[in-house]
């Protein structure tokens, strides 16, 4: 996580994880103030798979679609 006081910013990698109960297209997780420049799959020991997921940040919400 980087601290940018001077433009009062938080720059910084977030974890989740997910154990659905029935196959799931699309998550959708609050992101309030939040500017979401990538969304990725990893494996077990948090490294990225290859391909990126499509994803859509608006009105507070943060909208991933699973492929």
């Amino acid at each position: 996580m980087d601290l940018d006081f001077q433009r009062q910013q938080v720059a910084g990698r977030a974890l989740h994880t997910l154990t659905p109960f029935e196959p799931l297209r699309t998550v959708v997780l609050d992101a309030a103030d939040m500017k979401i420049e990538q969304v990725s799959l990893v494996d077990e020991h948090g490294k990225a798979k290859e391909g990126k997921l499509a994803f859509q940040s608006r009105s507070g919400q943060l909208s991933i679609t699973l492929d």
